[in-house]
């Protein structure tokens, strides 16, 4: 009779590669745009900033972050926006797309809560270090769905706005108002998020902690001290 071993219940669900270089990251195509735009005109500004778009995608594959086809297609979709927007040489087409790529995001988000595969959690044990007995636990799947839907509300919200900044500002203005809008409520909301999480995730046995969690993979991201 074959020795069928049980998985490991502290064993990694899957090794997370968030970083802090993914906020620096996310600032990079904002700054491309403007100065691209501002120099040499709305085609440069947004080959600049799919340039960036793809380096970014790519720093994070290159750090673990493989989730199979997830990063290819984004590349592809980023390739194909900027080809739209550069052959119409149109603001409203550029970020027309990236807006209809939201409520299509919003879709799929909360079609994965329905067919209960939701979109967060599994995603998070690329960026947070979760066991597989915390991935496994129902308090994790019912708590993720709901992150989950928090996400797809969020970004209904903040494509509502982006229809309307688009509407009533410049290329260069839409993008740093959205920027400076986005980057506040979307602080506000995740810290919120993360705080409800965390007291609901207390609630697994033997789980460690949340914040406790975030920290250590704060800690182990810091680069050694030389000498």
């Amino acid at each position: 009779m074959d020795d069928v071993s049980e998985p490991d219940p502290h064993q990694l669900a899957r090794p997370p590669s968030w970083g802090p270089s993914d906020s620096f990251n996310s600032l990079l195509p904002v700054l491309a745009f403007l100065g691209l735009n501002s120099l040499f005109g709305l085609g440069w500004a947004i080959a600049g900033t799919t340039a960036t778009s793809l380096y970014a995608a790519w720093s994070r594959r290159s750090r673990g972050l493989d989730i199979g086809w997830f990063i290819p297609v984004i590349a592809l979709v980023l390739i194909a926006r900027a080809t739209a927007g550069i052959i119409t040489d149109s603001e409203d087409v550029y970020f027309g797309i990236g807006i209809g790529l939201k409520f299509a995001t919003v879709a799929a988000l909360v079609g994965s809560v329905v067919i209960r595969r939701n979109a967060v959690g599994f995603l998070a044990p690329y960026v947070i270090a979760f066991e597989t007995s915390t991935v496994t636990h129902r308090i994790y799947r019912s708590t993720t769905s709901v992150l989950t839907l928090i996400w797809a509300v969020f970004l209904t919200v903040t494509a509502v706005f982006d229809i309307w900044l688009l509407a009533n500002s410049s290329a260069n203005g839409y993008v740093l108002i959205r920027f400076l809008v986005s980057w506040p409520l979307s602080t506000v909301t995740f810290a919120t998020a993360i705080v409800w999480a965390s007291r609901r995730l207390a609630q697994i046995p033997g789980f460690p902690g949340l914040l406790s969690l975030l920290e250590a993979q704060v800690e182990a991201q810091r680069p050694e001290p030389a000498g």
